[in-house]
């Protein structure tokens, strides 16, 4: 059903007091602000939280620099200079190495002269010599490591 239409206006009208009329336009001023600050706000959160990570990032790899930089050069310095200090210091040094290389022998890469690796039985050959100085290499390691075995270890007559 259709309405009818109007056939006369009404106005109404609301009237308020000064003291009224200032708390109003103090709220609808206030609300304002915080439109605006919500506003700026919802836009610079997200900015500085990418400068944050950025920075962050950015202070991450500046630290890492610099403490490589700091360490690369003194590391490889003490490194040397501990093998030196410690072959010269040690007098028993080329014995040691010696005695390691008596136990264990050379790599068979070092000594291929040994291998015919043309055939496949000089390649199966190899790779046992292979196999066998790797297992001699950890047992000898393991008898390095437990202060108990040295007296057989270093024990030349074995």
């Amino acid at each position: 059903m259709p309405t009818a239409p109007p056939t006369q206006v009404i106005v109404h009208r609301i009237e308020l007091q000064k003291t009224e009329r200032q708390y109003l336009e103090k709220y609808i001023e206030d609300q304002q602000k915080i439109k605006i600050v919500t506003t700026a706000s919802a836009a610079v959160v997200p900015l500085l939280q990418v400068g944050a990570v950025a920075g962050v990032a950015w202070l991450g790899l500046k630290l890492w620099a610099e403490v490589q930089a700091l360490l690369n050069g003194p590391l490889e310095d003490i490194a040397g200079g501990m093998v030196s200090v410690v072959s010269n210091l040690n007098p028993f040094h080329d014995d040691l190495v010696q005695i390691i290389i008596d136990k264990i022998g050379r790599h068979p890469k070092e000594r291929l002269e040994d291998f015919d690796i043309t055939t496949p039985e000089g390649q199966e050959e190899y790779r046992q010599a292979v196999r066998k100085w790797n297992e001699d290499r950890v047992e000898l390691t393991r008898k390095l490591k437990d202060p108990n075995e040295w007296s057989s270890f270093l024990n030349p007559f074995d």
